[in-house]
């Protein structure tokens, strides 16, 4: 098994998890940005930049790397952009504001945060990111949107990759490529 998943498991043994269990997304998903140290991160869907501000202090506490942080919304890049300059002003991150399916680099992609609406452009979102050998996916909302979720999880098992489902936050599903 892969090491990430063997540190969730290990950190969650079975039936200590729960939709009631308190705890932090964000900094669960900037954990694995530490455990995994990845040169090239993205998240597709910002929002805000609670989570990009987590990601960001892993890159910065893992002394290398870049990221991306892609958001459709005019307002909320300028309060990403905002979170992330306050957080490193000269780091190695970028806000791309628009489209993600017209915006994304064809570089490999070592781990991604997906987190947009509707849910069932997970796997589109999937499909348009090369992703560079031992990349990690942390999908939002698996458990609150099980049926629009459910084709991103089937083809990346049919695809190889390793998954495991969390319950909290509305479900993080987590994928290691093989």
């Amino acid at each position: 098994m892969n090491p990430i998943l063997e540190a969730i498991k290990y950190e969650f043994p079975n039936g200590t998890l729960t939709t009631a269990t308190t705890w932090n997304g964000a900094a669960f998903v900037a954990g694995l940005v530490n455990l995994q140290r990845p040169y090239r991160t993205i998240e597709v869907g910002a929002n805000v930049g609670v989570t990009s501000s987590h990601i960001l202090n892993a890159i910065r506490e893992n002394g290398t790397g870049l990221f991306l942080a892609f958001e459709l919304e005019p307002l909320h890049c300028a309060e990403v952009k905002a979170r992330l300059h306050a957080l490193w002003p000269e780091g190695p991150w970028q806000v791309v504001e628009g489209d993600f399916f017209k915006t994304i680099a064809p570089d490999p992609v070592d781990f991604a945060f997906i987190d947009i609406d509707p849910k069932e452009t997970y796997t589109e979102a999937y499909e348009a990111i090369a992703f560079a050998p031992g990349a990690i996916i942390v999908a939002h909302d698996v458990t609150l949107y099980p049926e629009e979720t459910k084709p991103i999880i089937d083809r990346l098992r049919a695809d190889g990759w390793n998954t495991i489902t969390l319950p909290w936050e509305r479900g993080f599903l987590v994928a290691v490529k093989s």
